[in-house]
């Protein structure tokens, strides 16, 4: 599409009408006297290093100053690092489901054991299906991994508001106890 600079301004299509003049079909030289040049194709820039200017007569390429070169790459930085940072995020909340996961399996295993203990003959022990009930790795929202993982939060708790007790910090432990209770 030809561009235009209407009065030396940045080129553009031309306009339907310009004074209730319209501008379609007339000669360069015609539109010249409405204040229209044709202007050259804009050149090629590398938008990320390089600037498109216009001098009202020609197209000019400059490089971008250093300040905003440093600028641009430092907001690039900070998109690599939230990406990055998205990828982790990611990568350690399949981590809690593992850990909820293999919660569950420990929880499973303890009840498993309890109840072959609980067996009173050889031949109910020998009839225990062990491969039976286990938690569906696959299905991280199960109630027996919500209970794991609550299990898991509760023995963490405790834990720290032992800690919490060893250092003195009783307002800490208190605190770590009522988070448990909500």
């Amino acid at each position: 599409m030809a561009l235009y600079s209407f009065q030396g301004g940045y080129p553009a299509p031309l306009p339907e009408t310009s004074r209730r003049v319209r501008l379609a079909g007339l000669t360069d030289a015609q539109l010249a006297t409405f204040g229209f040049t044709p202007a050259a194709d804009p050149p090629a820039v590398n938008p990320g290093y390089q600037i498109l200017l216009w001098t009202g007569s020609a197209w000019s390429v400059r490089d971008k100053p250093r300040a905003e070169l440093k600028t641009q790459k430092l907001a690039d930085l900070a998109k690599e690092r939230q990406q990055r940072q998205a990828t982790a995020s990611a990568a350690i909340a399949a981590v809690g489901a593992l850990e909820a996961f293999v919660a569950a399996l420990m929880v499973e295993e303890a009840k498993k054991a309890s109840a072959i203990n609980a067996l009173g003959t050889a031949a109910a022990v020998q009839a225990y299906d062990v491969a039976a009930g286990w938690p569906d790795p696959h299905a991280a929202d199960s109630q027996a991994d919500r209970k794991a993982l609550r299990a898991r939060r509760v023995a963490v708790a405790k834990r720290d508001a032992e800690r919490a007790m060893e250092k003195g910090n009783t307002t800490d432990a208190v605190n770590l106890l009522i988070d448990l209770q909500e």
